[in-house]
């Protein structure tokens, strides 16, 4: 049985295995990045990822032009404005057609007005759509009509009025209200403002969810979308997780084995070392449950890695089932749980021993390598 030089030496205080178990994790942390950074680059070169990528850009695109022929949306700079925009343009586009009815060009504001043409009613996104587009597509609708309604709702509302070709414009009374607040800034107008853009982003917000729901062209499409996104994310995720295991394998296995005594790069640093709890030398007896448990209390680090690389997509790419079966967001959950927990571990241990659960599961101790006796049994001289 070889002996630990070092199982005479002081227990590791708290405070620099804390700071040891922290360092890991930041460099697992950064190891795990650049792990995947390059077998993402690899993986962007692989056929069947390529083409599921080609599949969801296409969906994409289809998907886009549907909203776009609907006139709910358009596009700019690449991406589709949101019901807000749509919203606060078409107020605008109602604002200058009506008070073009009543009056003179020349007093109509070019500040406010300016680049903006009076709304038509080929314009109207609520009318094209439910008048026009739905009509037209009829067929396709699971559930068709819906003019009527929408119609209704604007007119109760006592801020529209029917025109002579069936659309809905503002009154008189509404366009100068909103005139006066666009121009002036009058409080006492804002309301009206508020009332008349809430009420026309939440008839198209309606539409919107028609045309997503009801539409089946969109429903086949956003089927083909989502299929190959979740194969994608399912590759990527799978990528991440094989990078999170290697970098797991470098330093909580080999580098332990290579360096001897157990030691992690931190240990080295903070002059620790890992002993067996019999004083034995750190072995493979002791690497492998070090190896495992390390591996689960630093199992978010995959979920954190891909917030950092990805944003909010990062959510929905550790949210998939890899596998079909391993949601990456509960383990994180696990992990975190059992970090917290093995921590909690080393404060109700003995005094004379001061475990985390994953040296007692390991059957190690931390020792301070700084201070020691030298044993003649190992004829060491270090220290």
């Amino acid at each position: 049985m070889k002996l630990s030089a070092y199982r005479k030496g002081c227990l590791g205080k708290r405070g620099r295995k804390f700071l040891s178990s922290f360092l890991d994790l930041v460099m697992k942390f950064i190891l795990v990045m650049v792990f995947f950074a390059i077998s993402d680059a690899i993986l962007r070169h692989v056929p069947a990822f390529v083409e599921r990528q080609e599949e969801a850009s296409a969906a994409q695109e289809s998907l886009y032009r549907m909203v776009e022929d609907s006139h709910l949306s358009k596009r700019e700079e690449g991406r589709l404005l949101s019901s807000e925009e749509i919203a606060e343009e078409s107020v605008r586009k109602l604002t200058l057609e009506s008070l073009l009815r009543f009056r003179d060009p020349a007093e109509i504001s070019d500040r406010v007005y300016e680049d903006v043409e009076p709304m038509t009613a080929s314009d109207d996104p609520l009318y094209f759509y439910y008048v026009d587009f739905k009509s037209r597509e009829s067929e396709s609708f699971l559930t068709p009509g819906g003019a009527d309604v929408y119609q209704k709702e604007l007119l109760e509302t006592g801020f529209f009025e029917e025109r002579e070709d069936g659309w809905l414009g503002l009154t008189e009374a509404a366009a100068t209200e909103v005139d006066a607040y666009l121009v002036h800034g009058y409080l006492h107008s804002e309301e009206t403002y508020n009332d008349i853009f809430n009420t026309y982003q939440n008839a198209i917000l309606i539409a919107q969810k028609d045309l997503i729901g009801n539409y089946q062209p969109y429903l086949y499409e956003i089927g083909l979308f989502e299929t190959a996104r979740d194969e994608i994310l399912k590759m990527r995720g799978g990528i991440l997780l094989l990078s999170f295991l290697l970098s797991s394998l470098v330093l909580d296995l080999l580098l332990p084995l290579l360096l001897k005594e157990g030691r992690t790069l931190s240990m080295r640093i903070l002059h620790l070392a890992q002993v067996g709890v019999d004083g034995r030398r750190f072995g493979i007896v002791h690497a492998i449950p070090f190896f495992l448990l390390s591996l689960l209390s630093s199992a978010f680090l995959p979920f954190l890695s891909s917030l950092v690389l990805f944003g909010a997509e990062g959510v929905s790419l550790m949210s998939v089932n890899l596998l079909g079966f391993l949601n990456v967001f509960v383990l994180m959950l696990v992990a975190l749980a059992y970090l917290l927990l093995s921590s909690l571990f080393d404060l109700w241990t003995r005094k004379g021993i001061h475990q985390t659960l994953t040296q007692f599961l390991s059957m190690t101790v931390v020792r301070d390598t700084s201070e020691w006796v030298e044993d003649d049994e190992d004829g060491k001289s270090e220290g």
